[in-house]
C-alpha cells in the first residue's frame, strides 16, 4: 500500500522526516525545529500556555524497526560482559 501525500507540519511548513521532542508536563511530541523556533523563546507551551523549564523538553532518539540493516551505524556507549563463566 502506498500513499501519494506528504506529511506537512502546518506551523513551520516542514515536510519529510524530522526529529521530535517530548514535552514532559503535557505528554505532547513536537518537532525539534518547533522547540527551537517557538517554545524556547518564551519557554511556554504553544497550545496550553503552560510555563516550561529546560528539563521539561526531552529530545527523542530514533529507534530500531526490527530490521537488521536499519541501525548498522550505532555504537555502544558502555561495554559489559554478556555471559559470565565461572
Amino acid at each position: 500500500m502506498t500513499s501519494d501525500f506528504t506529511t506537512v507540519l502546518p506551523i513551520l511548513g516542514a515536510d519529510g522526516f524530522f526529529p521530535f521532542t517530548f514535552i514532559r508536563p503535557t505528554g505532547d511530541a513536537v518537532t525539534a525545529d518547533c522547540v527551537e523556533k517557538i517554545i524556547r523563546k518564551d519557554m511556554v507551551h504553544p497550545l496550553t500556555g503552560q510555563k516550561l523549564e529546560e528539563g521539561d523538553i526531552i529530545p527523542l532518539q530514533r529507534g530500531g524497526t526490527g530490521y537488521a540493516a536499519v541501525n548498522e551505524q550505532l555504537k555502544a556507549k558502555h561495554y559489559r560482559p554478556n555471559l559470565a563463566i565461572n
